[in-house]
């Protein structure tokens, strides 16, 4: 959550892709307007990559504090 609202899927991708390998970008827009409602979802294809990602609450994507969680 907290995602940048100039935030691309592909940049999305790229920063977790540091963490292994990424199945499924998607973020959240709002159906009225199209814009993005600041969360999306990563897929990993390893447990160990969702792990290593856990780590730290919060990640710095192009300069803002997103938090991150396990989607339940």
């Amino acid at each position: 959550g907290g995602l940048p609202p100039v935030l691309t899927e592909e940049g999305f991708r790229q920063y977790f892709e540091t963490f292994g390998h990424v199945t499924d970008v998607v973020i959240m827009y709002d159906q009225n307007t199209q814009r993005p409602r600041g969360f999306g979802f990563i897929s990993f294809d390893e447990e160990d990559a969702v792990d290593r990602v856990l780590c730290k609450t919060f990640h710095d994507l192009n300069g803002k504090l997103v938090e991150v969680k396990r989607a339940l």
